[in-house]
């Protein structure tokens, strides 16, 4: 009967919090290139967690890429940082689960994949 009683507690002091995680926290996310940077880095539009009164900015996550992101195109083939372009349409994987929030650390994050969904058209 202890056992039960314990389980009883024990169970959902794991599994709230990891619910509670893994509803709030990303692995993807679709945006826009707002800003390519010369480091290497991509200014990418995002989702940001919203808990309050909502605001009218648009929030973006700095992107960084590592020797390992893969770069591709909605067929597949691959591409190189060179060939991405502002306005592409994107897909980003991350490195790890993260909650994207409005503080700047919050949206700095690590691609381990981007795809690009649409190229921007030129005018």
């Amino acid at each position: 009967m202890k056992k039960v009683k314990i389980a009883s507690v024990f169970l959902p002091i794991v599994f709230i919090p990891l619910l509670i995680y893994y509803t709030l926290s990303i692995l993807s996310f679709k945006g826009s290139i707002a800003e390519i940077e010369s480091n290497g880095h991509l200014l990418i539009d995002c989702p940001v967690l919203d808990f309050g009164a909502r605001d009218d900015l648009g929030y973006v996550c700095r992107v960084q890429l590592s020797d390992e992101t893969m770069i591709t195109n909605g067929n597949g083939d691959i591409l190189s940082f060179h060939n991405l372009e502002l306005g592409d349409a994107v897909s980003v994987t991350l490195s790890k689960r993260q909650m994207l929030g409005k503080d700047v650390k919050k949206r700095e994050v690590i691609a381990t994949k981007i795809i690009r969904l649409r190229q921007e058209e030129s005018p």
